[in-house]
């Protein structure tokens, strides 16, 4: 996760006299990060070309259109392919465990260090979180908004006003992360048995999403990093937590108006490495 981290390195110091006027300035750039983490997203969901056609995923154009600040790769997950070992690996670079599962169901804050702490705690960022509140049970006391949440059972849940609401707040506030980890896609194709964006459940929920990606790339400040991936596949009934090819295969892109992003190649561990 060293790449989260050496993206916000850059700071804006400077030194003032007894009576506070700034008399020496060293000026660096200030940078963020947007984490957009769409649960359950499959790489069609994100890039690749789909089998149902009307549906096109926000990266495959933009990939074409702005190749020089866009890159997409597939990557692999470990089972179990559950959401809360998930985050709590992206979190630690940690292995997933069969013999945490439990942990979906409850879950605390972690006692291992973690890069959001390392934020917090030696770079005094701001981090702001919306969506999936497990996210705040396993991240502890490192975010600073009173933006809404969402219920992880809750299948029924809509987090699409929130999540606009949260792009919307960082565009205009000074706010160094946003954790953004929406429910949508992943809580229909449970809902409705399908993963397939020919069902028209999982379609909305999936323009709703290509909504939020268009908004915040069109918007993005300079010198702000976007990262969206999944946390896992799905199966094609709308399934997840085993360790069949669709449900451990998912997809990550990045994007940035102010950097050149080199292509990239992500293994079987992403979600593991430091």
């Amino acid at each position: 996760m060293s790449s989260f981290v050496f993206i916000l390195s850059g700071y804006s110091k400077a030194e003032v006299d007894v009576n506070h006027k700034v008399y020496k300035t060293e000026l660096t750039t200030r940078r963020r990060l947007i984490v957009f983490l769409e649960d359950g997203a499959r790489p069609d969901y994100l890039f690749l070309n789909s089998s149902v056609l009307r549906w096109k995923p926000f990266f495959s154009n933009l990939l074409k259109s702005d190749p020089k600040h866009t890159v997409c790769s597939t990557m692999k997950v470990d089972p179990p392919t559950s959401t809360t070992q998930g985050v709590k690996t992206l979190l630690t670079g940690g292995m997933r465990s069969f013999l945490e599962l439990g942990q979906t169901f409850f879950s605390s804050s972690l006692t291992s260090d973690h890069w959001l702490r390392q934020l917090k705690s030696y770079r005094n960022l701001s981090i702001a979180h919306t969506g999936d509140y497990v996210w705040r049970e396993l991240g502890g006391d490192v975010f600073s908004n009173d933006l809404k949440e969402s219920d992880s059972f809750d299948v029924y849940v809509d987090d699409t006003e929130d999540i606009q609401e949260a792009l919307e707040s960082f565009v205009t506030s000074t706010t160094d992360v946003l954790i953004i980890h929406s429910l949508l896609v992943d809580h229909n194709a449970h809902r409705t048995s399908t993963s397939s964006p020919s069902h028209h459940a999982i379609y909305d929920a999936l323009l709703k999403f290509n909504k939020h990606l268009s908004y915040i790339t069109s918007h993005l400040p300079t010198n702000t990093l976007l990262l969206v991936f999944g946390d896992h596949g799905l199966s094609a009934w709308g399934n997840h937590g085993g360790a069949t090819y669709d449900e451990v295969t998912t997809g990550i892109c990045a994007y940035s108006s102010s950097y050149e992003l080199q292509p990239f190649t992500v293994g079987e561990s992403f979600f593991y490495s430091s």
